[in-house]
């Protein structure tokens, strides 16, 4: 057996980029033909076609060997199952059904089994199902999580990550019978999620460890270390190798939706294949290499309504032509300031609850600028929200009527993942919100208005989001992980001490953007059995009301100025499964992509990859893997 590193240098000096990339993963100089290499156009163009879609969807689809049908995880029957789509059929037909949830899940190269992560022993395991019998096999036996699974070319092992969150997960590769576990990525890191190559003998994988997403080459069986496929300012995961082993695809994001990219395999220039204004993650290829499937998630916003609980009346205060995102109503209670996405950039309206007059808040910024996520000061003057001027997020503050903008976040490095809600203290004087600095973090900031001073309330391990002032101004209420294993809480810290309690779950129910009153009552969104976004308000006696949204799943929830009532964001949510067919036909990406570039230069830099730009931190929402 040949070392890795070898491989990769032989790589470098060669001429035909497909070839020699079976070679480099197939680690043996007479094994370099694994499979057919797929090149033929195939008897149509090329086109991006939607299959299915769901608004109960999740993530984690895969599409079958045979490109004819595709896995999904759905919340169809109260938790997530496993769901099977025949794309010629329009037909859905369910796979697993149990009280726990099942996701994740990839077929096996006959089609006849698929393999999937559980819950169903309480936390996180690898199953595999035959799909004819019904027959289950439990592979994996952890107290940590154990997810991301996937069989290998040659149906006899499946690849998945487990270990220790945070630093401690591995890449494993385990026998299907369960035995013959194996580590393939060395030392414990910041792992993520792995797919093989063709050939079988090495795997892509992605990886936090240098503070952005990166790609690697792993080999299968350790011998060698590990080949970097991209490296820059960008969160790449979810890779995949194609079947004739001459591309890669996988998702990527700056600071903002991911979009499904492809690269010359392994060191090739990368080139996105989908632009969307929503998240398009995790590619799966057919066998025959024509066909790229991947997910879309989908979220429009609907209305802003104002809602009573006690009444359980709503006003609807904006409607869908603008595409509303978060809202905030003003002190006085006679406006209401939201973001939009009408323009293809996020803006800020305000409308006049009296006159029904819509208004664009005039900021002093690029033309490019984007803004959402406004909170109005407890005075009424001022206007606290999320600004985007080029790749980045920060936290600023303007005039209640617009005008110049001061922005208060630019001195923290690497700050990624701040846009998102952010709250006054009742004094007007400071303001709380979360960033983003390393993987798997997300620490709460306060920044005093007047000085523009910091002030960095956690320092963590934990995604620590969605921060609101009680109403005394004395402490923070926050959801996060901290109580561990990726299960999600709502807490609250005391300002004066660090003090930290909690005050619901932790559990892994999703629950987001806690708010509090005056009265003692606690306000956030949820996740029902059903699938859909649910308000959910528990009063000073701890009793829990959960109240739908009859146009839309509720999301953002905020007390009105009165302590009473409630103003939230009406969202159009999906999924959409979609396929990019005849990927090798003349008008294609991928042929014009080769034909830019039909070589490999010989004088690429090892390490390069896709992208070369410099080291930053990972973006918004990567919880949401």
């Amino acid at each position: 057996m040949i070392a890795f590193s070898f491989f990769l240098k032989r790589f470098m000096h060669s001429q035909i980029a497909g070839r020699v990339a079976l070679c480099l993963a197939a680690l043996s100089l007479t094994d370099c033909t694994v499979g057919k290499v797929h090149t033929s156009s195939a008897p149509n163009g090329y086109r991006l076609r939607m299959v299915a879609e769901d608004a109960r969807g999740g993530g984690d689809s895969a599409i079958s060997p045979d490109g004819r049908k595709f896995l999904t995880s759905l919340r169809r029957s109260g938790n997530w199952d496993i769901w099977m789509f025949d794309i010629a059929a329009g037909s859905w037909s369910q796979i697993t059904r149990d009280n726990a949830d099942e996701f994740e899940a990839r077929w096996s190269p006959d089609a006849k089994s698929i393999v999937y992560t559980s819950t169903k022993n309480g936390n996180k395991d690898i199953f595999t199902q035959v799909l004819a019998s019904g027959a289950t096999r439990q592979l994996t036996d952890d107290p940590e999580d154990d997810e991301y699974p996937v069989y290998a070319p040659d149906g006899k092992a499946v690849s998945f990550t487990g270990g220790r969150w945070k630093d401690g997960r591995q890449f494993f590769t385990v026998g299907l019978d369960g035995t013959g576990r194996r580590a393939i990525s060395g030392a414990p890191s910041k792992a993520g999620a792995c797919s093989f190559h063709p050939s079988g003998e090495s795997l892509a994988c992605h990886t936090y460890d240098t503070g952005t997403g990166n790609v690697y080459l792993y080999p299968r069986y350790g011998n060698g270390a590990r080949v970097q496929l991209t490296n820059g300012s960008f969160w790449d995961y979810k890779p995949t190798i194609a079947p004739g082993g001459e591309w890669m695809a996988f998702s990527r994001s700056e600071e903002g939706p991911s979009a499904i990219w492809l690269a010359r395999f392994p060191v090739g220039e990368a080139f996105p294949l989908t632009t969307s204004d929503s998240d398009d993650r995790w590619p799966t290829w057919s066998d025959s290499g024509h066909e790229l499937f991947f997910h879309r998630l989908v979220d429009r916003g609907k209305a802003v309504i104002l809602f009573d609980p006690a009444t359980g009346s709503r006003t609807e205060v904006v409607g869908p032509e603008d595409a509303p995102g978060a809202a905030t109503m003003s002190p006085a209670g006679d406006r209401v300031a939201y973001g939009t996405r009408v323009t293809g950039k996020e803006r800020l309206r305000v409308r006049d609850l009296s006159s029904g007059r819509v208004q664009e808040l005039k900021l002093d910024l690029p033309e490019d600028a984007e803004a959402s996520f406004p909170r109005w000061s407890p005075t009424g003057g001022q206007i606290a929200f999320a600004v985007k001027t080029g790749m980045r997020w920060d936290v600023a503050v303007t005039s209640a009527v617009g005008g110049p903008v001061r922005v208060l976040t630019s001195s923290i490095a690497n700050a990624r993942g701040i846009r998102g809600p952010i709250d006054w203290s009742p004094d007007g004087k400071r303001l709380v919100f979360h960033v983003s600095t390393r993987p798997f973090e997300a620490n709460l900031y306060l920044a005093d208005v007047a000085s523009g001073a910091l002030q960095n309330l956690t320092n963590d391990n934990w995604f620590s989001e969605a921060p609101s002032f009680t109403a005394d101004g004395k402490a923070i209420t926050f959801m996060s992980t901290r109580a561990g294993n990726w299960t999600w809480g709502f807490f609250e810290m005391e300002l004066a001490t660090g003090k930290v309690k909690l005050l619901l779950g932790p559990d892994y129910v999703e629950k987001n953007y806690p708010r509090s009153n005056g009265g003692g009552a606690l306000l956030w969104s949820e996740f029902e059995p059903g699938g859909h976004e649910v308000l959910a308000l528990r009063n000073r006696a701890g009793v829990i009301a959960k109240f739908a949204s009859p146009t839309g799943w509720a999301r953002w929830p905020a007390f009105a100025p009165d302590g009473k009532r409630v103003l939230y964001t009406a969202i159009d949510h999906r999924v959409e499964y979609w396929l990019a067919e005849n990927l090798h036909s003349p008008d294609s990406p991928i042929v014009a992509a080769r034909n830019r570039n039909p070589e490999i230069s010989e004088t690429e830099p090892k390490g390069s990859g896709p992208n070369r730009s410099a080291k930053r931190a990972s973006p918004v929402q990567m919880h949401h893997r």
